[in-house]
């Protein structure tokens, strides 16, 4: 190595050393002790190992020595004493302060998108929800209170972050015509809010109300013209006319000329109704609020279950297949007043429907205390034959079903048919079955039977099996009535209950229901022994009873049934029973 190069490593070493023993008591404090076990400020300053490579050394102040004037002297510290090697004293740490805790500070307003409203129309109100808390609001909704019938704000968000502004839409009718319209709207949310006092706001607006009327005029069409006709005007009758928004009933009555006036109704749509026991009346619908008052005319038509009874009834019981069935039709008045435009509706079991003239379309006229009276033939066709009777009923008014109603039924049978089996299943309730069949528990060992409508005669007996359930075999078809023997009735109250048996192979009436009623007798003594409706003993050990497919465990036939078991049937498919309730 040569000499300069020597000269200039001793030269850069020194600078190091000097350095390093310079900055030793930077960061103590004069009046504290040195740290135990840390060199004295004095003390030589421990070798640096040298530096394989040149270092730039920055420029050093040397640091005052302990001891050495000026060491004690504001200033004392100079740049460099953070320098690694430095040796320093504790220094003091300031306290750090509690983070702030999270919170929600919800605030409402509510406006409404119009300065005012009709009372008629829907108000629309704004509700405006701000969060100026420092978390989310979780589980956030409104509740509100006032004079409305929809309280639920539309597009209302379940949260709301910190800062976030968020609005709902409230769109509802009022319930009453008050002249203001006051709402109180409360925010709630999952946390506690940190200023509850804004949470709720009460906002108002004036409502206004459109009002008008109507006046009319109210008759009772003695003669039927469907016209007013002088001594027609009903007078001292009370109208109500309901409607309007919001709804709301008012009443007015007829002068002596039949004219009533209704005065400021809120607007709207109304209808109109007539307290009256002899009239009918089917009145028009009215609007109010328009540029003019309507003036309505409301007709009225007599009541006919009042004043009015019906009767029908065929010439003969029993007729054939293709034969002519005479039916005439009775319609008594015991009012003191004609009742005009009487016209009628009608069913028949048959294929064909009676021809009734003038009762169909333009209607008939039955004066005060008199009776009216019509015939009319209808034939006997394999409808009417398949059923085993010719069934017509007719609902009289004027017109039917609107100014009530009377009926009448005639009943004529068309035997020769039979249904080879007809079952059923009697069970116990107390009220009617709803949609689907839900009988009560099943009522066994009891006696049941059906009668011919029109004779009375009990064609076929029956005892119910464990399951209630029953069989009859080889029934003549017809319009019956389902009897059973003790202390039961039909859930009505009737002791028969009609059932209708079409020719066939097989028919099930499905489930009759009864509960407690008056004991209904046996309508025939047993059969004795040797009677050919007396069931028959057991053929043998091989023997298989009649009705063991079935269950039910007891069957009499009626007297000359028998004779009929093997004989060739006209085949059918089975059909529905039809039900009605019969004293």
């Amino acid at each position: 190595m040569s000499r300069l190069r020597r000269s200039a490593g001793a030269l850069l070493l020194s600078v190091v050393v000097c350095a390093s023993a310079s900055t030793g008591p930077a960061f103590a404090g004069t009046d504290a002790p040195p740290a135990a076990g840390a060199p004295l400020a004095h003390e030589p300053a421990a070798e640096v190992p040298a530096v394989a490579e040149p270092v730039v050394a920055e420029p050093v102040v040397d640091a005052p020595v302990a001891g050495e004037p000026g060491a004690d002297k504001p200033g004392a510290d100079k740049p460099g004493a953070d320098k690694p090697g430095a040796r320093s004293a504790p220094v003091a740490v300031e306290p750090v302060a509690d983070p702030v805790a999270a919170t929600v500070d919800l605030t409402i307003s509510v406006t409404f998108d119009k300065p005012e409203f009709f009372v008629d129309e829907q108000v629309v109100a704004r509700a405006r929800v701000t969060n100026r808390g420092t978390t989310t609001a979780t589980g956030t909704w409104l509740l509100t209170s006032g004079n409305v019938v929809d309280r639920e704000w539309t597009g209302f968000p379940d949260r709301v972050e910190p800062g976030q502004t968020v609005e709902g839409v409230l769109t509802s009718w009022v319930r009453t015509a008050d002249a203001v319209l006051t709402l109180e709207v409360e925010v709630h949310g999952a946390q506690p809010d940190a200023n509850p006092a804004d949470n709720t706001t009460t906002a108002s607006v004036p409502m206004k109300v459109h009002r008008g009327g109507y006046t009319g005029v109210v008759y009772g069409d003695r003669d039927g013209d469907k016209a007013m006709d002088p001594g027609e005007a009903l007078a001292g009758l009370t109208i109500t006319a309901t409607g309007g928004v919001p709804r709301d009933s008012y009443t007015a009555t007829t002068d002596p000329a039949g004219r009533f006036t209704f005065r400021d109704l809120p607007r709207g749509s109304y209808t109109t109704s007539i307290d009256s026991v002899q009239w009918v009346f089917q009145p028009p619908g009215v609007d109010v609020g328009g540029a003019d008052e309507p003036d309505v005319v409301l007709r009225g038509a007599w009541r006919v279950t009042s004043v009015l009874t019906a009767a029908a009834s065929f010439d003969r019981q029993t007729y054939r297949l293709g034969e002519t069935a005479r039916l005439s039709l009775v319609l008594t008045n015991g009012g003191p007043d004609p009742i005009p435009g009487i016209t009628a509706q009608c069913y028949s079991t048959g294929a064909a429907l009676p021809d009734l003239g003038d009762l169909v379309d333009v209607g008939v006229t039955v004066p005060a205390h008199a009776t009216w009276t019509t015939s009319t033939s209808i034939g006997i066709d394999a409808e009417a034959a398949e059923g085993g009777a010719l069934v017509v009923g007719c609902t009289f008014g004027s017109p039917p079903n609107s100014n009530g109603t009377v009926s009448a039924r005639a009943i004529a049978r068309v035997p020769g048919a039979r249904a080879d089996r007809v079952v059923g299943q009697v069970g116990f309730s107390g009220r009617l079955p709803a949609m689907s069949p839900r009988p009560g528990p099943p009522l066994p060992n009891v006696k049941v039977y059906l009668k011919d409508q029109v004779t009375g005669a009990v064609i076929v007996r029956a005892t119910t099996d464990a399951q209630g359930r029953f069989e009859f075999r080889d029934v003549p078809a017809g319009v019956h009535d389902f009897g059973l023997v003790g202390p039961y009735a039909s859930l009505s109250g009737e002791r028969f209950q009609e059932v209708h048996v079409r020719a066939g192979p097989f028919q099930d009436l499905n489930f009759l229901y009864v509960t407690h009623g008056p004991d209904q007798p046996d309508p025939d003594p047993a059969p004795r022994p040797g009677d050919p409706s007396a069931p028959a003993p057991p053929a043998g050990p091989g023997h298989r009873p009649t009705l063991a497919a079935t269950g039910a465990n007891v069957a009499w036939l009626a007297p000359g049934r028998a004779a009929r078991a093997g004989r060739g049937h006209r085949l059918g498919g089975a059909r529905g029973a039809q039900a009605r309730l019969t004293k």
